[in-house]
C-alpha cells in the first residue's frame, strides 16, 4: 500500500493554515493585553521573523521535492508475512 507524497503536502498546508490562525490569535492577545513596551513589539517581531524563516525554508525544500513519488506504508515483505501471498490466496479461493 503506497500513498503519494502530494497528500502529505496537502496535509502540511492545512496544518500550516491552522498554525497561521493560532499565530494571529497569539499576536493579537500579546499586543492587546501585553505590557506596552518596546520589548513586547521586539519579541513579536522576532516571533514572526522566525516563522517566516522556517516556512520559507520549508518552501525552498518543497520546491525540490518530487511530489508524484509514493511512500510505501506497508512494505510488500511485511504484508505478505502477515496477510500471506495475495495471489496464492486468490488462487486457492478460486480452486475451492
Amino acid at each position: 500500500m503506497s500513498i503519494p507524497l502530494g497528500y502529505f503536502l496537502i496535509a502540511w498546508a492545512v496544518l500550516l493554515a491552522v498554525y497561521g490562525i493560532l499565530v494571529f490569535l497569539t499576536l493579537v492577545q500579546t499586543l492587546r493585553h501585553g505590557l506596552a513596551s518596546p520589548f513586547t513589539y521586539a519579541s513579536s517581531f522576532i516571533f514572526i521573523a522566525v516563522i517566516v524563516i522556517v516556512v520559507g525554508g520549508c518552501g525552498i525544500l518543497f520546491t525540490n521535492t518530487d511530489w508524484k513519488a509514493e511512500v510505501n506504508v506497508v512494505p510488500s515483505n511485511i504484508s505478505s508475512t502477515f496477510f500471506g501471498d495475495m495471489e496464492t490466496n486468490a488462487l486457492q479461493d478460486l480452486q475451492l
